[in-house]
């Protein structure tokens, strides 16, 4: 049956080649399968071990960093983020009516996103992306190009998605914990322990050995596998994994693995609604929209998606062969069916 909802799923949104998911139903252990093509240039069938990239389901993990440094009494989470970022960068952050507001911006207003920090337009962005595969992106970079744009809101007024918020989190992150940011995931979230063994910061780190092969991304029929990572790297994306440690992951968080107290997971859980989505914000985590608004989400521009519901304990994970054209109320559908199917 599970197969057939994924082919049901390729049927109803013919510009996906495939789809790979891997499902965990309580405390039992979990499956995987994988429909369509991994590789429309060839015709490789997608399998169950493929890896890719995860885009913003990255800000998940980062979130979860950010979390566990504050509960070593490393990182404040109402701390300002100038204590962290060059002065200068800070005060031109959010400068409204000629007055910057940079210096009011806290930690927590990364992760929650209600900065006010713009984001990339994304269109524009992936363009750019497109005309220029091999350009390779710092963070500052970023960052400049998302100040071109005009501030969404003071701090703590507004909820946008900015994934810009989550590039300075990196940046804040690694002078927090004086680590790489390679270094500082992989240590403190225990992959590990967890037994994580297929997940990599793309560029920053090698391909663990004995990966299996990577699907290949597609923007709108666009292939986009070999654009530069560092488009995607600090904070926002940039971790590369197969199905089944994206859903271990979830899994460990919110079965309590990955942090030290049950209260860590409940403030990451607090949302705010996003006006302009309906969705629910929290950090690194999205509500609302699936299951009745009762399960927990987040997706990827790459095509990466990762649900869990605490009611039936279910988690799922995977990633589409193609990042934008999707049908919402598809992708939607889907990801309710595999709730159901694997509970």
């Amino acid at each position: 049956m599970l197969q057939t909802v994924l082919e049901q799923f390729l049927l109803d949104c013919p510009g996906v080649p495939g789809v790979v998911v891997y499902g965990i139903a309580g405390d039992g252990p979990g499956s995987g399968l994988a429909a369509g093509i991994a590789d429309p240039r060839t015709g490789r069938r997608l399998t169950p071990d493929a890896t890719f990239r995860l885009a913003s389901n990255t800000k998940t993990f980062a979130a979860a960093t950010a979390l566990r440094l504050t509960e070593a009494g490393r990182l404040p989470l109402d701390a300002p983020i100038a204590g962290y970022l060059p002065d200068e960068l800070v005060g031109r952050l959010l400068v409204i009516d000629g007055t910057s507001h940079g210096h009011e911006v806290t930690v927590r207003h990364l992760l929650t996103h209600c900065s006010g920090v713009p984001s990339l337009d994304d269109p524009g962005f992936i363009t750019r992306l497109i005309a220029e595969p091999d350009h390779i992106w710092t963070p500052w970079e970023k960052v400049e190009a998302s100040l071109l744009g005009p501030p969404t809101g003071l701090p703590g007024d507004v909820v946008i998605y900015s994934d810009t918020g989550y590039v300075l989190l990196a940046l804040v992150l690694e002078r927090a914990s004086g680590m790489p940011l390679a270094a500082l995931y992989r240590d403190m979230l225990g992959f590990d322990a967890l037994r994580l063994r297929t997940v990599y910061l793309e560029k920053l780190e090698p391909v663990p050995p004995g990966n299996g092969p990577r699907l290949r991304h597609q923007i709108d029929g666009v292939d986009v596998s070999d654009i530069d990572a560092t488009c995607d790297l600090w904070g926002g994306g940039g971790l590369v994994c197969d199905a089944r440690d994206l859903a271990g992951f979830w899994r460990a968080l919110f079965g309590g693995r990955v942090f030290d107290r049950p209260e860590t997971l409940g403030e990451m859980c607090v949302t705010r609604a996003e006006p302009s989505t309906g969705r629910q914000l929290g950090m690194g985590v999205f509500r609302g929209g699936i299951a009745a608004g009762d399960a927990w989400w987040h997706t990827g521009a790459w095509g990466s998606f990762a649900v869990h519901h605490p009611g039936t304990k279910v988690t799922v994970a995977g990633a589409m062969t193609e990042g934008r054209n999707v049908d919402r109320s598809a992708r939607m559908r889907l990801y309710e069916r595999l709730l159901e199917e694997f509970g």
